[in-house]
């Protein structure tokens, strides 16, 4: 329920259709946009660290070959072969499928699938070199991977962390002879690279939450507390996308407060700021899906966008926030349409097809706003038929 106490206009299953499609820089839960960061920037991680294990599998293929490496030799070279093939898996899952994504579990599954294999194969290695060598090289190298390279949640760090360090503790303690400085090296190294990946996630995470309050300052009207223009826009090209891949029913509206510099003129223009802002606010009360775009275009005017809704509910909306700012009794600086300040709206509704574009809705929006004005003001305009505020019937 909103602060009307009405029910949200937005109440639709369009939302849910295209909202793991959309990018997270139009997510305003932190929590899921950061989450949604983290787990780009493991998938991105993983790819490049999918280099490194590359170029490393194949200089050990190389030093195998070159030194005639006879007593392990098929051993390293089917870990290696093994390691290999996960590798280019990895990248081959995540190049034909990047543009495909559409959910967090599906980036989460990849990159967790990855250093899961990755873990299991190390720890081949790591058996391998102890029981011959008796000494952790592989392992020191496992560790360090996975503390440096993803960002690793506390669960997940001690899933893969856990697995290794478990796994080579008993390796350590079952295989002869037992050496105590392996004991010391093996619980350091673990300990130091364990907190090692908690900074760096904690950095992680403080370096992105200021990227974002930064982008979302930049996006935002510093007086209405609603997007500017560029905020708009920058939503806009994702979310235009996704309703003409769905063929969706669009509708730009442009709310223009009337006779809004007659307004300023009698009572000043720090009561033009707080009259603005107080139209904002109550335009805004329901827009509140991702797909909902709403912002201070320039002056007194705002811009309404907003998809996948019939013209029936359009109507409804458009009429509600006719009535609702009358109800507000901002005294008017021009009373000739009422005692109170009043707003005027052009809309254009239309199916989003491939070839259409913002501006020319935007064109349309604006001659309807036109349009209601000529007719009286306090009124809208939706795709040439002008509506009453007071009554939402046809004039």
């Amino acid at each position: 329920m909103n602060k009307t106490g009405m029910t949200s206009l937005w109440e639709n299953s369009f939302t849910k259709s295209i909202l793991k499609q959309m990018p997270n820089c139009l997510l305003k839960d932190y929590d899921l946009r950061m989450e949604q960061s983290r787990c780009r920037f493991n998938i991105d991680r993983t790819v490049f660290f999918t280099y490194i294990l590359l170029a490393a599998e194949f200089s050990n293929l190389l030093i195998c070959l070159i030194t005639n490496f006879k007593i392990r030799h098929v051993i390293y070279i089917n870990c290696s072969t093994f390691l290999l093939i996960l590798s280019i898996l990895a990248i081959l899952v995540f190049y034909f499928t990047r543009n495909l994504l559409t959910d967090i579990k599906k980036w989460s599954l990849i990159y967790r699938t990855f250093w899961c294999l990755y873990v299991i194969g190390a720890i081949t290695f790591c058996f391998v070199e102890y029981r011959s060598q008796f000494t952790m090289t592989n392992y020191l190298l496992m560790m360090v991977a996975i503390s440096i390279f993803p960002v690793f949640s506390v669960k997940e760090l001690l899933v893969f962390g856990g697995i290794a360090f478990v796994t080579q503790g008993i390796f350590i303690l079952t295989i002869e002879p037992f050496i105590p400085e392996n004991i010391q090296l093996y619980l350091i190294t673990s300990i130091v690279l364990f907190f090692t990946s908690r900074l760096l996630r904690k950095s992680y995470y403080a370096v992105l939450l200021t990227k974002i309050q930064l982008e979302e300052m930049a996006d935002t009207d510093s007086m209405t507390g609603v997007l500017n223009r560029r905020g708009f826009e920058r939503r806009l090209k994702y979310i235009w996308a996704g309703c003409v891949r769905h063929n969706s029913n669009v509708m730009v509206a442009m709310v223009d407060t009337d006779f809004f510099k007659k307004y300023n003129d009698k009572f000043g223009h720090y009561a033009g700021d707080k009259c603005l802002t107080t139209i904002a606010q109550n335009i805004a009360v329901d827009f509140k899906r991702i797909t909902d775009l709403f912002a201070r275009y320039g002056g007194e005017e705002f811009i309404l966008f907003a998809a996948g809704l019939p013209d029936n509910k359009i109507e409804e909306f458009l009429n509600r926030i006719i009535t609702r700012i009358e109800s507000l009794q901002i005294e008017a600086g021009d009373k000739s349409v009422s005692d109170y300040v009043t707003v005027s709206i052009g809309c254009v509704s239309i199916q989003a097809v491939p070839g259409l574009t913002f501006e020319h809705l935007y064109q349309k929006a604006d001659k309807e706003l036109s349009n209601a004005k000529k007719n009286g003001r306090n009124a809208f305009s939706l795709n040439g038929k002008i509506y009453s505020g007071k009554c939402a019937d046809a004039i």
